[in-house]
């Protein structure tokens, strides 16, 4: 935690509320910490791709064919060409398998991060902050509960929007039906001094300039 964080963010923090025992510190944008672990992350996509680029290059010239061809050999497509790189390409083919990440594993990675840099769970009463977040931890996360982090952090990089819940999209429709008019309503949340918090401290995620979680 930065010694002068309340010199930033000021003595008060505010939650959003994820589940009842679960809340992430809101911020209204994506701190430095974030954005620097994102841009490593995309980096190490960026490079994933750039490995495919030049192996389906390399194909594409020693087998006179397109390199849209080739890429289509390396994920095992068939094309018509009748060439089998298996045997001739299988080591290349096989350590790019091996090596690349997935979208589901890059927006694993993203959460994982994000948690452990801002979340804080119910334990024995008081609220703790998650520092120790790890992968094990985001991989039993189910959908809504996962959809629901998606949104914050898709909020707070767009500058800090609420997450919503069901009571609050009710009182919404019911405010639609009697034509008034009404901002929209925030999400849950808690306000608790600095000095209250359990070390909300700040870690985390890089943004881009779109939207860096897939829904």
């Amino acid at each position: 935690m930065s010694k002068y964080e309340l010199l930033i963010h000021g003595d008060e923090a505010e939650y959003a509320e994820i589940t009842p025992r679960l809340r992430l510190r809101k911020y209204g944008s994506w701190l430095i910490s974030e954005k620097k672990k994102q841009d490593k992350i995309a980096k190490q996509r960026a490079r994933q791709v750039l490995a495919v680029v030049s192996l389906a290059g390399k194909i594409s010239a020693e087998k006179g064919i397109s390199q849209e061809e080739a890429f289509s050999l390396i994920n095992g497509i068939d094309n018509g060409s009748n060439i089998n790189i298996t045997s001739e390409y299988i080591k290349e083919v096989t350590e790019l398998v091996e090596s690349s990440m997935g979208q589901t594993e890059s927006d694993a990675k993203t959460l994982t991060m994000f948690l452990a840099s801002r979340a804080q769970g119910l334990i024995d009463g008081e609220w703790v902050r998650l520092a120790d977040w790890g992968d094990e931890d985001t991989d039993v996360l189910d959908d809504g509960t996962r959809e629901k982090i998606v949104a914050f952090i898709n909020e707070e990089q767009s500058g800090g929007s609420e997450v919503k819940d069901d009571d609050d999209e009710e009182e919404e429709e019911a405010g639609a039906e009697g034509n008034e008019v009404k901002p929209p309503t925030s999400g849950k949340k808690s306000k608790q001094t600095a000095s209250e918090s359990s070390n909300t401290e700040t870690t985390g995620t890089a943004a881009t300039q779109e939207s860096p979680l897939v829904e």
